[in-house]
């Protein structure tokens, strides 16, 4: 050990250059596989944090060719499948905010927050399998009732003081709107980041569109029992003919059906507010990951090889000196697994100081190497084997020739060393032009989605979410004023939705001549298309007397 720590320090001392190009690159690579390994994890294990997983499915509606894509749903089939499918343990409905509502926690000095809560029915805590570390959901059949992370009940309640506390709100919520106030009835151990149900509040659902069979609004889940399938479960909804009461496009081709919920992250296809991810990306990742290390790996091999004349000496001295070949290929791939291993170690440092910089954002997730640790330990032992193979050859070519040869001087690489170096080097080359022009049609492609016309004049437009709230009510009407006597603001226009913000907004399908018609629609002020700078190719704006308030 003291020899190959003698030989490593020598190495690095005396060739000081190429030691730090090699600990550069191999940092580098590593930080980079790390982060990757990071993301294959979180895509991976996504919806995999259930107790009951395989029992876990969402209900889905949609039309032959397009069962990829997830659709919201009507109440009323919801709760008539709950009741009637026998193989449903339990069932609950999962509702989007649609936006941002406005809390507060001191009515008497009420400070604002903003939230998105979901509205959920009182089983759903049993269906996914929350943890409560204070209270319990027993009371979520209340509509003044509220179930928060721990997380955010530490955020909001700083004094830990958040069990049975309220939550206020000016403007009462569309799906209960008999409820002004929440009080936290159960506090929950924070879902980890990949799953589907990231959200930090969620109230209960109210009597909002009971019975409706054509308004879509709603996502559905439910927990089947033990033993039951979801072929089996498709069978039992299509025998309940639920799919013929529905008033949704042609009741003649679409069904109601269920599906696995770790397909919803992989295989379906959702434009707003569920995660989706690809196995191909995953396979993608891992591939440009491990693409990354064998470039370091080569890397590595060249700059031994490379450093074979000048070490050759030192080699075949200690070969006179009575060292058998096996001792010293031992020692050089010893010293080969010590500087993948010193390069790895400061990778992790540079993947700590990105994360503590907060320049990893746009990967998605959530870097961390606490949580990410078996995959973090999983590259170490990669980096292992990276120095062995990398050690393997320069060891074996820098005693592979007889001591006479420190005599004569002659330490030139031979015709097939040369070789195989021109090969290495060759497809170092092609991989890296290969990673470097897909990063540069991502940069391409990135940079037209931000300059491309969007149709409003983007550049002079500000946006700001303010409380739910009638637009004509008193404190809009004041807040309006006040904006509009600062000189720099030419108009003021108010919408439900931030245009471009999201995928989805409001649904409704309503019937003529016979035939159902779907849309998404956005509630606004007369004014609003001038105010964003649209054009209008046919008919005319809207007009001041069009408004209905």
């Amino acid at each position: 050990m003291k020899t190959i720590l003698r030989n490593l320090f020598y190495t690095l001392k005396r060739f000081q250059t190429a030691s730090v190009l090699n600990l550069m690159g191999l940092s580098a690579a590593f930080a980079a596989f790390v982060l990757l390994m990071m993301k294959v994890s979180y895509e991976r294990d996504f919806d995999t944090c259930y107790p009951h997983t395989d029992r876990l499915v969402m209900l889905n509606l949609a039309q032959p060719q397009e069962e990829n894509y997830v659709s919201t749903l009507p109440r009323g089939p919801i709760d008539y499948l709950i009741q009637q499918v026998p193989g449903i343990e339990y069932g609950t409905i999962y509702s989007p905010a649609w936006q941002k509502q406005a809390f507060y926690t001191d009515p008497k000095n009420p400070q604002y927050f903003y939230e998105e809560p979901w509205a959920v029915y009182p089983d759903f805590g049993k269906i996914i399998g929350l943890k409560f570390v204070e209270g319990s959901d027993q009371e979520m059949n209340r509509p003044e009732s509220v179930i928060v992370s721990e997380s955010y009940a530490r955020k909001l309640f700083p004094n830990g003081d958040a069990l049975g506390s309220y939550l206020y709100t000016d403007t009462p919520d569309w799906r209960n709107p008999e409820a002004t106030k929440f009080r936290i009835c159960g506090i929950f151990e924070d879902l980890p980041e990949n799953c589907q149900f990231k959200n930090d509040l969620f109230v209960p659902m109210g009597k909002l569109q009971e019975n409706d069979w054509g308004s879509q609004n709603f996502f559905a889940f439910f927990l089947l029992k033990p033993g039951v399938s979801v072929e089996e479960i498709n069978q039992q909804i299509a025998a309940t003919e639920a799919n013929k009461r529905l008033f949704t496009g042609d009741q003649g081709t679409q069904k109601l059906y269920v599906l696995p919920i770790q397909k919803l992250y992989y295989d379906m296809h959702s434009p707003y507010y569920f995660k989706t991810g690809s196995c191909s990306t995953m396979t993608l990742l891992v591939s440009i990951g491990f693409l990354i290390i064998l470039i370091a790996c080569i890397n590595l091999i060249n700059f031994s090889t490379a450093l074979a004349p000048v070490r050759m000496r030192s080699i075949n001295t200690q070969k006179v000196l009575g060292s058998t070949n096996g001792e010293l290929r031992r020692a050089l791939v010893a010293e080969s697994v010590s500087i993948v291993l010193i390069g790895w170690l400061l990778s992790l440092g540079i993947v700590a100081a990105l994360i503590r910089l907060n320049v990893l954002s746009f990967m998605g997730f959530t870097p961390s190497l606490l949580v990410y640790w078996k995959y973090v330990l999983y590259t170490g032992v990669i980096a292992l084997l990276t120095g062995i193979v990398a050690g393997l050859y320069p060891s074996w070519y820098m005693t592979s020739f007889p001591p006479a040869l420190v005599l004569k001087g002659n330490y030139a690489l031979s015709g097939k060393g040369k070789r195989l170096r021109t090969v290495l080097i060759g497809f170092q080359y092609i991989v890296s032009f290969a990673l470097i022009v897909t990063a540069a049609f991502i940069f391409l492609q990135n940079r037209f989605m931000r300059n491309h016309e969007l149709g409003i004049d983007k550049d002079q437009i500000l946006v700001a979410s303010l409380p739910q709230m009638p637009y004509h009510s008193s404190p809009y009407r004041k807040f309006d004023t006040q904006l509009k006597s600062f000189a720099e603001i030419d108009d003021i226009a108010y919408a439900k939705w931030e245009l471009g913000g999201t995928e989805g907004y409001t649904q409704y399908t309503f019937r003529y001549k016979g035939n159902n018609y779907g849309h998404q629609y956005i509630d606004v002020t007369t004014n609003f298309c001038r105010v964003m700078g649209m054009h209008i190719l046919s008919g005319s704006d809207f007009l001041p007397s069009d408004s209905i308030y």
